[in-house]
């Protein structure tokens, strides 16, 4: 059932269940280093993912490409299809940790060091030496 794109080196990967456990669909992402820490629901049906992913990785038609670990919330629609990808780079190392809906907002909270923008500008943490 996994597809081409979950070939290889490690990939985060999204599959749907029906209610008898059944798998409906998977989504690989198809970033070489890539993991989905958590998903999120409406309720149409659509899916959340949130992680962090290093490569290139393709999703709703845009190819996101990065060298280091960057955030990402990707949107599925109830049959799996892609719906849109939005990425929050950072150059230090970031973590991502969970993903929650409401009717009208999505939260994400993660961790970060050094900076790392979230679309309304770079955010900074001052990296205090050890003494």
């Amino acid at each position: 059932m996994l597809g081409p794109d979950c070939n290889g080196a490690r990939r985060g990967f999204l599959l749907r269940l029906d209610a008898a456990l059944e798998p409906e669909w998977v989504r690989c992402f198809g970033a070489e280093n890539s993991e989905i820490v958590s998903v999120a629901f409406d309720g149409a049906g659509n899916a959340y993912a949130f992680g962090r992913f290093s490569g290139t990785m393709e999703v709703a038609g845009d190819t996101l490409t990065r060298t280091d670990l960057t955030l990402f919330v990707a949107s599925l629609d109830a049959s799996g299809a892609d719906r849109w990808i939005k990425m929050y780079p950072a150059p230090a190392p970031t973590r991502a940790d969970a993903i929650a809906r409401t009717p009208d907002a999505l939260f994400i909270t993660g961790s970060f060091r050094g900076k790392i923008t979230l679309g309304g500008g770079w955010l900074s943490v001052p990296l205090i030496a050890p003494a």
